[in-house]
């Protein structure tokens, strides 16, 4: 069995970095103007939103689509408990669904509103 020698596992910092591996700073000619498009989370809601799209960059209006969501089959149950035969109402209410945002067009996927 071999034993370990404690000099062999004291830490040892890296090399040193050479000076051509150093980065150079970036300078912007003077009166050359640099834009910059931060993009963040868009505020979704129940209604379409133009925005431009992170995938194809087009700036369009978004196509939605309307997914039942624990929501919906919460309201649907608690209706059919009150009176069964409005227990479908929730289903057909789109505003008792979760609102898909898809870019329209590439078909994106951008984000959920839940109202």
């Amino acid at each position: 069995m071999t034993e370990k020698n404690p000099e062999n596992l004291a830490y040892q910092p890296p090399p040193p970095y050479s000076p051509q591996q150093q980065s150079q700073p970036y300078h912007i000619p003077q009166g050359t103007t640099q834009v910059v498009t931060v993009i963040t989370n868009a505020a979704y809601g129940p209604e379409p939103v133009v925005i431009i799209c992170p995938s194809c960059h087009q700036q369009n209006q978004t196509k939605l689509d309307y997914e039942s969501s624990t929501k919906t089959h919460l309201m649907a149950f608690v209706i059919c408990l009150l009176c069964w035969p409005c227990f479908w109402m929730p289903y057909a209410i789109d505003s008792c669904k979760d609102t898909n945002h898809y870019c329209s067009s590439c078909g994106a996927y951008l984000g959920t509103y839940r109202g």
